[in-house]
């Protein structure tokens, strides 16, 4: 009983640290966010901001409908940050931590050794100096318009709702999930795609996004679309190290790809765009056997990201591969209106990709390495839409939804685009709207506290 008793106790006192460094966050004062019609975050060309000319609030909470929605008066504007106290009390928000503090009965004095600096180190104020991301069609902000390849979103409808409604190679009508974490963590703008005219000088001092539509772990996923696939993606990490040792000197650079956040979103097109169309492939393996090669390279790929400096690393887990609008629209209706084998095949998959996580971080010194799991929450928002205040999750937006992606079908001359993409989990039949976005970001979030602390 009296070890029990110690134990409680214990815990009682590492929960009141965690609250007390909560505290010190929160008594700055929570700063309000703005929107600018003319804003250059679309183009993320600009480090310095000019002055906004529409306040709003901040009313984020998990699970809320796309926060731009509450924050701007006209839709797609980005928000920018007054960040460092903003950027945590968000978090908090997320994480639904709620006063009074401290607890009754415990003396403020006792919480005083374990307060954080009022400032973080780095200029931007955000929670982390960069952002670096690798994948594909997902997190994709722009580098396929660089490449000859069918896989392309510079053209409308695509970007209708970011900031200045023109595209910018992202496949969405808004905001990726992992904008809206970029945003979040207290980031004014992008990191711009790797191979624009915007990834140069002090742009690169933020990050960069080598990620490529249509790539994919496997490399013969990037070849049948002439995708970047990830060992060039790589490449151009190694370059990118080069370019920003030259702008912040090597010591600073050394310090910001250290404590850099990586993301990595591969594996959809492995399997939608290669493995199930691909009898080369499906003949000689099966799902179980290509998602255990897949893994071996998510695994060395972790690895070459350690040994050049990485230590906080966040890859996606597959998403429910049989509820989206085009597998169901190739590979017919199951249980749920979803095509139940693809699903096994993507659950399966994220649980050998769990597994190898486990056993990277037990490997390697000082990784910080989580899988964020888009499966569960998007696959609820498929299940339950209007629970989240969905109207449509069954096809996307653009065209009839079934199976427009790209320029071949969803283009300015699609018919049946809809008007309002706020209520569509989907934006074309494989990507989520900027809304669905939103409701994957918040998960991100709260799933990857451990790379920000």
């Amino acid at each position: 009983m009296l070890f029990n008793w110690l134990r409680t106790k214990a815990m009682l006192l590492d929960w009141l640290q965690i609250e007390a460094m909560l505290l010190d966050w929160l008594r700055i004062e929570k700063p309000n966010m703005h929107v600018d019609d003319d804003d250059a975050f679309a183009s993320t060309t600009a480090v310095a901001w000019p002055e906004p000319s529409h306040r709003r609030s901040w009313p984020l909470r998990l699970g809320s409908r796309p926060v731009t929605a509450a924050l701007a008066g006209v839709p797609g504007s980005s928000p920018t940050h007054q960040p460092t106290a903003g950027a945590m009390t968000g978090i908090v928000q997320l994480l639904h931590i709620k006063p009074p503090y401290p607890p009754p009965n415990c003396h403020p004095a006792a919480l005083r050794p374990f307060r954080p600096p009022k400032q973080l180190p780095w200029p931007t104020g955000s929670l982390v100096p960069a952002i670096i991301t690798f994948g594909d069609s997902t997190v994709d902000v722009g580098n396929n318009d660089y490449v000859a390849t069918i896989f392309k979103a510079d053209y409308p409808p695509y970007g209708r709702d970011f900031a200045n409604h023109k595209p910018t190679g992202r496949f969405c009508n808004g905001k990726l999930a992992t904008d809206i974490t970029a945003e979040t963590l207290g980031f004014t703008t992008y990191a711009p795609a790797y191979l624009s005219p915007q990834a140069s000088g002090k742009n690169l001092l933020i990050g960069a996004n080598f990620a490529s539509a249509g790539s994919g772990y496997d490399e013969k996923t990037a070849a049948l679309s002439h995708a970047i696939p990830l060992s060039q993606q790589l490449e151009y990490y190694k370059e990118y190290q080069g370019k920003l040792a030259k702008v912040a000197g090597d010591s600073k650079a050394k310090s910001i790809l250290k404590d850099a956040l990586y993301i990595a979103g591969f594996g959809s097109s492995d399997f939608v765009q290669n493995y199930y169309v691909n009898p080369f492939i499906n003949k000689l393996y099966t799902p179980d056997q290509y998602s255990s090669y897949l893994v071996g390279i998510f695994s060395n790929f972790v690895q070459e990201l350690y040994g050049l400096g990485a230590r906080k690393i966040g890859a996606t887990s597959l998403p429910p591969l049989g509820c989206i609008p085009a597998t169901i629209t190739l590979f017919g209706f199951h249980q749920n209106g979803c095509v139940s084998r693809l699903n096994s095949d993507a659950q399966r998959f994220n649980n050998k990709l769990n597994a190898a996580a486990s056993k990277l971080k037990k490997q390697l010194p000082g990784l910080k390495l989580v899988i964020f799991d888009i499966y569960k929450p998007l696959f609820d928002l498929v299940q339950s839409p209007s629970k989240s205040g969905f109207a449509e999750a069954r096809k996307g937006c653009c065209g009839t939804g079934t199976i427009e992606t790209t320029s071949l079908l969803c283009n300015p001359k699609s018919i049946g685009t809809c008007s309002n993409a706020t209520q569509y989990v989907f934006w074309d039949s494989v990507h989520p709207s900027e809304a669905a976005n939103q409701v994957l970001a918040d998960a991100l979030i709260v799933q990857g506290i451990d790379l920000i602390s």
